[in-house]
């Protein structure tokens, strides 16, 4: 592996630059249009680190244990979840006197449904909707070792196992077309798993080809010219082209999902862009975008109800304000813990420990 497992500070800033521009379109923040798209950056990510921790236990023991697997990405992933679902069950009890609503968001959320849910228009999750692309990542985490596993072993090569998962990124863009030719909604279009795994899977082969020598220098050389372009287009073409256009189902996704992935190499290497991501504030924001992503929407949502009519106040920053506190205390009292008995039994050094935490986990 060309880029290890090693703590990356620019991933966090990556990470921050990310979740902060979904939560200001979330509040309806003038200018952020296109905020929506930060959803694709995180799973671009996903698939990159995903691929990458999963390809350096095949490279290690010739196998990949999906049960290991997914007892570390529920680690990871179900502490915080659990306690959105539990203040979102007692919300709907005292506050809104509506247990039942509080109880089928939260089995959706748990269960990982919400995505479906969302498109087919069936049983929509209000509160906790946003958890539709956790859904999908799930979904990925429990399919992907699998399906990676056959593919490492059909091909002798690395290249033979990127090239057949470009030929799935392909397939997966061709069934998102022609659903949307043939008249699918723009919900079961923007939510289904089946459409949206070129994302995930983009950032996939890009673990693998920056694992080969064949196109890791290309690679590179690329991303140091193109990653300016690049963020160009992840504003200008959502900005024009709102999510349920047409258009972003033809290109428009895919656009942004290979952008992103040249971004994510130009952060990767060395230069202006992973200077500018290490910024410790970025950092900082990133390492706990999971928690500000969980909580941000449900306190947009109270927001709205309850405090709209704030004279002289920007509710936006109050919002964002809070999602920041909760997130803060999630990554405090609940994310750091568990990840740090994840990995208690491997590392035995504090501060190797405090080291590699961040980034040995894709989120969100």
């Amino acid at each position: 592996m060309y880029y290890p497992l090693g703590y990356k500070p620019a991933l966090d800033g990556l990470r921050a630059f990310a979740v902060f521009p979904v939560l200001l379109y979330h509040g309806g923040t003038p200018g952020f249009r296109w905020g929506y798209i930060g959803v694709d950056f995180f799973f671009v990510l996903s698939g990159y680190l995903i691929t990458t921790i999963l390809l350096k236990e095949y490279t290690q023991t010739s196998r990949i244990s999906l049960l290991g697997f997914l007892r570390r990405r529920a680690l990871r992933l179900l502490p915080a979840l659990a306690v959105l679902c539990l203040a979102f069950l007692l919300y709907a009890a005292v506050v809104i006197h509506n247990l039942p609503q509080g109880l089928k968001e939260d089995f959706i959320v748990t269960f990982y449904l919400g995505n479906w849910t969302r498109a087919f228009e069936f049983s929509l999750p209000q509160y906790l909707g946003h958890t539709w692309s956790l859904s999908i990542e799930e979904q990925f985490y429990i399919l992907w070792p699998l399906l990676l596993l056959g593919i490492l072993a059909y091909g002798s090569r690395v290249t033979s196992a990127l090239h057949l998962i470009v030929a799935l990124i392909i397939a997966v863009t061709c069934w998102r077309v022609t659903l949307a030719i043939h008249g699918a909604t723009a919900h079961r279009l923007y939510n289904g798993t089946d459409t949206r795994a070129d994302a995930l899977l983009i950032g996939a082969a890009l673990a693998l080809a920056l694992a080969t020598p064949r196109f890791f220098t290309r690679l590179v050389t690329v991303a140091r010219y193109l990653w300016v372009p690049a963020t160009i287009i992840i504003v200008v073409l959502p900005t024009n082209f709102p999510w349920d256009d047409r258009r972003m189902f033809f290109f428009g996704l895919s656009a942004v999902a290979l952008a992103a992935a040249v971004i994510l190499i130009a952060a990767l290497d060395k230069g202006t862009l992973p200077r500018i991501l290490s910024n410790p504030v970025f950092v900082w924001i990133g390492q706990r975008s999971y928690g500000l992503y969980l909580w941000h929407y449900p306190i947009v949502l109270v927001g709205l109800l309850y405090f709209d009519l704030l004279p002289g106040v920007s509710l936006t920053l109050i919002e964002v304000a809070c999602a920041f506190v909760f997130a803060t205390l999630s990554h405090k009292f609940i994310e750091r813990p568990f990840l740090e008995r994840r990995y208690a039994r491997s590392r035995t050094k504090p501060a190797v420990l405090t080291e590699e935490i961040p980034n040995r986990a894709a989120i969100l």
